[in-house]
């Protein structure tokens, strides 16, 4: 059904999207406390000193 389809691919995109500003979100915050050049890159020293490392879910009903 095709209409079955566009909704299936309809709730794919809003997933995304919830996705997506979850994550701005996040490095909003980051932004405001001045430490978003740390935000996602494990590899940089002071990002493992800081304990900066966050794991990104989505809520779970938005």
């Amino acid at each position: 059904m095709p209409g079955a389809q566009t909704h299936e691919t309809g709730r794919e995109l809003q997933d995304t999207l919830d996705a997506m500003r979850h994550k701005v979100r996040i490095y909003e915050d980051h932004v405001a406390r001045g430490e978003a050049d740390r935000l996602w890159n494990p590899s940089r020293p002071v990002a493992v000193q800081a304990d900066t490392l966050q794991e990104c879910h989505p809520p779970e009903n938005a």
